[in-house]
């Protein structure tokens, strides 16, 4: 395409095309002077645009595949499964599994490589390890499974809740088909899962004492009856020997309570509400008594006033009709002694 030459700068010059285009291009034309004409191969902007466009759109595409990626890595949601052999499963957001750990010697020895987990779900995975419990002989017909969860934003995760507790007794019905499992016993319910939820703040406290989160949610819980216990103790014990002590010592403490109370028995309620209602009756008939007592003197003081009354009036008149007996006398006696009128 042809161009005239319109400014020359150094390495560049500046032509104009027959569409009236100006153009930097670079300086290939040393002996040309401003004014001349010049070939200049056509540019198709379409394409440029093109490779803008697919350039673009790789680095979208990657920064989402990187997002995805640091989302997939990144563990968001903890679970702890004890039996004795301990394991922790690390989820990301979508409850895929990122890691899986054995928390002590038999936790180890039932993961194996934890990589082969990695992408599975978090109920199979459970699935997994519960069934390898079972044929090493860890998971037992008086075994107790503990699933403790936590996640960074302290959310429950109650639809992982509801698909682990499945999985669980899903496989303990194995073993029950296999033997018969005995179970724990609390508050009259057959329990063969403990489910439970722990804060963020303790999970990270369980990993640098190197005990899994829900053990050590059961030793706070012991330890706020019996200050001496040690935790190196409940890192070795299994959870139902750990729930049968806190069951204990529950009990115990029960019974202390009720000693500090004493040995009067508490009157029922309706017993209490029974004499309430007697004394407020109790207290109107007293009332209403002593009201009509009142009354009864207030008339018998009238009544005795008027009979003292009358019987000031009745002396007072007799006084007045009754002779004077001293006066009678003097008269009779001078009566006597004057001498005689001459007739």
């Amino acid at each position: 395409m042809k161009a005239v030459i319109v400014d020359i700068q150094r390495d560049y010059i500046i032509a104009v095309n027959q569409k009236g285009e100006f153009i930097k291009v670079h300086n290939k034309y040393k002996d040309r002077q401003i004014g001349d004409e010049i070939d200049i191969r056509e540019i198709d902007t379409r394409m440029i645009f093109r490779r803008i466009a697919s350039i673009a759109a790789v680095l979208i595409i990657t920064a989402i595949l990187t997002g995805y990626g640091m989302a997939f890595y990144r563990p968001v949601t903890y679970v702890t499964m004890d039996v004795n052999p301990s394991v922790e499963i690390s989820l990301n957001r979508f409850d895929r599994t990122v890691d899986v750990v054995g928390l002590n010697e038999e936790g180890e020895r039932l993961v194996g490589d934890g990589k082969s987990f990695r992408a599975l779900p978090a109920e199979e995975v459970v699935g997994i390890l519960l069934d390898r419990a079972r044929e090493q002989k860890f998971l037992t017909v008086e075994s107790v499974v503990m699933i403790t969860i936590s996640n960074l934003k302290d959310e429950k995760k109650l639809d992982l809740e509801r698909k682990l507790e499945y999985t669980v007794r899903k496989e303990l019905e194995k073993v029950k088909g296999e033997n018969g499992i005995s179970v724990q016993q609390e508050g009259g319910n057959e329990v063969e899962l403990y489910v439970q939820h722990a804060s963020i703040k303790l999970h990270n406290e369980a990993k640098k004492l190197g005990i899994s989160q829900g053990k050590l949610v059961l030793y706070e819980k012991l330890k706020e009856r019996d200050s001496k216990l040690e935790l190196e103790n409940i890192k070795k014990m299994q959870v139902k020997d750990i729930l049968e002590e806190l069951k204990f010592s529950s009990g115990n403490e029960e019974k202390e309570n009720e000693g500090k109370a004493g040995d009067t028995p508490k009157k029922p309620e309706k017993g209490l509400k029974e004499e309430k209602k007697l004394k407020e009756n109790q207290a109107i008939d007293d009332g209403k008594n002593k009201i009509v007592k009142t009354n009864e003197e207030k008339i018998n003081q009238k009544q005795e006033v008027k009979i003292n009354k009358k019987e000031n009036d009745a002396g007072y008149g007799k006084q007045q009709n009754k002779p004077d007996k001293e006066k009678v006398p003097r008269l009779k006696e001078k009566s006597k002694n004057s001498p005689e009128r001459p007739k």
